[in-house]
Protein backbone atom coordinates (compact mmCIF):
# COMPACT_ATOMS: atom_id res chain seq x y z
CA UNK A 1 0.00 0.00 0.00
CA UNK A 2 2.96 2.29 0.96
CA UNK A 3 4.72 1.63 -3.07
CA UNK A 4 0.68 2.43 -3.95
CA UNK A 5 0.40 5.99 -1.99
CA UNK A 6 4.04 7.00 -3.02
CA UNK A 7 3.89 6.03 -6.98
CA UNK A 8 0.58 7.51 -7.85
CA UNK A 9 -1.61 8.91 -5.10
CA UNK A 10 0.27 11.06 -3.58
CA UNK A 11 1.47 13.37 -6.57
CA UNK A 12 -1.58 12.83 -8.37
CA UNK A 13 -4.39 14.59 -5.83
CA UNK A 14 -2.41 14.67 -2.52
CA UNK A 15 0.21 17.07 -2.76
CA UNK A 16 -0.81 19.56 -5.71
CA UNK A 17 -4.29 19.98 -3.42
CA UNK A 18 -2.42 20.78 -0.72
CA UNK A 19 -0.88 22.73 -2.19
CA UNK A 20 -3.43 24.71 -4.09
CA UNK A 21 -4.90 25.20 -0.45
CA UNK A 22 -1.97 26.63 1.19
CA UNK A 23 -1.84 28.91 -1.47
CA UNK A 24 -5.20 29.85 -1.25
CA UNK A 25 -4.20 30.69 2.21
CA UNK A 26 -6.79 28.08 3.63
CA UNK A 27 -7.28 27.70 7.29
CA UNK A 28 -5.34 24.70 9.39
CA UNK A 29 -8.63 22.75 9.84
CA UNK A 30 -9.08 22.80 6.30
CA UNK A 31 -5.56 21.54 5.60
CA UNK A 32 -6.10 19.06 7.67
CA UNK A 33 -9.64 17.98 6.23
CA UNK A 34 -7.91 17.97 2.47
CA UNK A 35 -4.52 16.55 3.77
CA UNK A 36 -7.02 13.45 4.98
CA UNK A 37 -9.04 14.04 1.79
CA UNK A 38 -5.72 13.72 -0.89
CA UNK A 39 -4.08 10.58 1.15
CA UNK A 40 -7.62 8.66 1.38
CA UNK A 41 -8.31 9.78 -2.79
CA UNK A 42 -5.01 9.20 -3.43
CA UNK A 43 -5.22 5.74 -2.74
CA UNK A 44 -8.02 4.88 -4.26
CA UNK A 45 -6.92 6.10 -7.49
CA UNK A 46 -3.52 4.13 -6.94
CA UNK A 47 -5.41 0.76 -6.12
CA UNK A 48 -7.85 1.92 -8.97
CA UNK A 49 -4.39 2.14 -11.29
CA UNK A 50 -3.64 -1.75 -9.77
CA UNK A 51 -6.69 -3.19 -10.78
CA UNK A 52 -6.22 -1.63 -14.25
CA UNK A 53 -2.96 -3.25 -14.51
CA UNK A 54 -4.02 -6.48 -14.06
CA UNK A 55 -7.82 -6.62 -15.47
CA UNK A 56 -7.53 -3.49 -17.48
CA UNK A 57 -9.38 -3.46 -21.53
CA UNK A 58 -6.27 -3.25 -23.83
CA UNK A 59 -8.30 -0.93 -26.39
CA UNK A 60 -9.31 1.49 -23.27
CA UNK A 61 -5.92 1.61 -20.92
CA UNK A 62 -3.64 1.26 -23.65
CA UNK A 63 -1.69 -1.29 -22.17
CA UNK A 64 -1.31 -4.82 -22.61
CA UNK A 65 -3.86 -7.23 -20.67
CA UNK A 66 -2.48 -7.75 -17.63
CA UNK A 67 0.82 -5.44 -17.50
CA UNK A 68 1.47 -5.24 -14.05
CA UNK A 69 2.27 -9.06 -14.22
CA UNK A 70 3.87 -9.48 -17.12
CA UNK A 71 6.32 -6.35 -15.56
CA UNK A 72 5.87 -7.84 -12.18
CA UNK A 73 5.10 -4.55 -10.49
CA UNK A 74 4.81 -4.88 -6.84
CA UNK A 75 1.30 -3.88 -5.73
CA UNK A 76 -1.40 -4.74 -3.44
CA UNK A 77 -2.66 -7.31 -5.79
CA UNK A 78 -0.10 -9.35 -5.87
CA UNK A 79 0.98 -9.07 -2.47
CA UNK A 80 -2.24 -10.69 -1.47
CA UNK A 81 -1.99 -12.80 -4.17
CA UNK A 82 1.00 -14.59 -2.77
CA UNK A 83 -1.08 -14.86 0.43
CA UNK A 84 -4.12 -16.49 -0.74
CA UNK A 85 -3.25 -18.44 -4.18
CA UNK A 86 -2.24 -22.48 -3.82
CA UNK A 87 1.14 -23.06 -4.44
CA UNK A 88 1.35 -24.14 -7.94
CA UNK A 89 -0.59 -20.94 -8.41
CA UNK A 90 1.78 -18.66 -6.19
CA UNK A 91 4.75 -20.20 -8.42
CA UNK A 92 3.12 -19.51 -11.82
CA UNK A 93 2.92 -15.53 -9.89
CA UNK A 94 6.48 -16.11 -8.69
CA UNK A 95 7.42 -16.03 -12.55
CA UNK A 96 5.59 -11.98 -13.56
CA UNK A 97 8.06 -9.87 -14.53
CA UNK A 98 10.46 -12.28 -16.07
CA UNK A 99 8.60 -15.51 -18.32
CA UNK A 100 5.02 -15.20 -18.63
CA UNK A 101 2.75 -16.03 -21.67
CA UNK A 102 -0.44 -14.72 -22.84
CA UNK A 103 -2.15 -18.00 -21.28
CA UNK A 104 -0.29 -17.07 -18.01
CA UNK A 105 -1.39 -13.93 -17.86
CA UNK A 106 -5.28 -15.25 -18.39
CA UNK A 107 -5.07 -17.96 -15.76
CA UNK A 108 -3.37 -15.42 -13.14
CA UNK A 109 -6.59 -13.55 -13.61
CA UNK A 110 -8.82 -15.92 -13.44
CA UNK A 111 -7.36 -17.46 -10.34
CA UNK A 112 -6.45 -13.99 -8.55
CA UNK A 113 -10.34 -13.39 -9.40
CA UNK A 114 -11.31 -16.43 -7.54
CA UNK A 115 -9.27 -16.24 -4.71
CA UNK A 116 -11.19 -13.18 -3.59
CA UNK A 117 -8.36 -10.61 -3.92
CA UNK A 118 -10.11 -8.39 -6.70
CA UNK A 119 -13.23 -8.47 -5.12
CA UNK A 120 -10.97 -7.05 -1.79
CA UNK A 121 -9.41 -5.01 -3.21
CA UNK A 122 -12.37 -3.17 -4.78
CA UNK A 123 -13.49 -2.81 -1.26
CA UNK A 124 -10.29 -1.06 -0.11
CA UNK A 125 -11.19 1.25 -3.01
CA UNK A 126 -14.85 2.02 -1.73
CA UNK A 127 -13.44 2.27 2.49
CA UNK A 128 -10.89 4.89 0.54
CA UNK A 129 -13.20 6.64 -1.33
CA UNK A 130 -15.45 6.91 2.00
CA UNK A 131 -13.37 8.33 4.11
CA UNK A 132 -12.32 11.02 1.94
CA UNK A 133 -15.61 12.07 1.47
CA UNK A 134 -16.07 11.73 4.72
CA UNK A 135 -13.02 14.31 5.61
CA UNK A 136 -14.93 16.89 3.61
CA UNK A 137 -18.29 16.88 3.63
CA UNK A 138 -18.67 19.13 6.77
CA UNK A 139 -17.51 21.26 4.43
CA UNK A 140 -19.50 20.96 1.43
CA UNK A 141 -22.79 22.52 3.33
CA UNK A 142 -23.86 26.13 2.36
CA UNK A 143 -23.14 27.80 -0.89
CA UNK A 144 -19.79 29.46 -0.90
CA UNK A 145 -16.99 28.82 -3.05
CA UNK A 146 -15.32 26.09 -0.49
CA UNK A 147 -18.68 24.56 -0.46
CA UNK A 148 -18.91 24.03 -4.36
CA UNK A 149 -14.87 22.89 -3.89
CA UNK A 150 -15.79 20.42 -1.25
CA UNK A 151 -18.70 18.91 -3.28
CA UNK A 152 -16.72 19.15 -6.76
CA UNK A 153 -13.65 16.66 -4.42
CA UNK A 154 -16.85 14.86 -3.29
CA UNK A 155 -17.25 13.77 -6.83
CA UNK A 156 -13.85 13.88 -8.18
CA UNK A 157 -13.13 10.75 -5.38
CA UNK A 158 -15.84 8.42 -7.30
CA UNK A 159 -14.19 9.30 -10.48
CA UNK A 160 -10.72 8.60 -9.88
CA UNK A 161 -12.16 5.39 -8.07
CA UNK A 162 -14.09 4.23 -10.86
CA UNK A 163 -12.10 5.28 -13.59
CA UNK A 164 -12.02 2.78 -16.50
CA UNK A 165 -8.34 4.23 -18.01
Amino acid sequence: MAVAQLKSGGYTIKRPLELGAATAGADQSTLRRLEVYGHEAGSAFALRDDILGVWGDPTVTGKPAGDDLIAGKPTVIIALAHQRLPLSERRLLDRAGSELTKDDVVRLQQVITICGVRAEVETMIQRHVDCATSAVAPLASGNGPRAGAANALIKLAGQVAWRDR
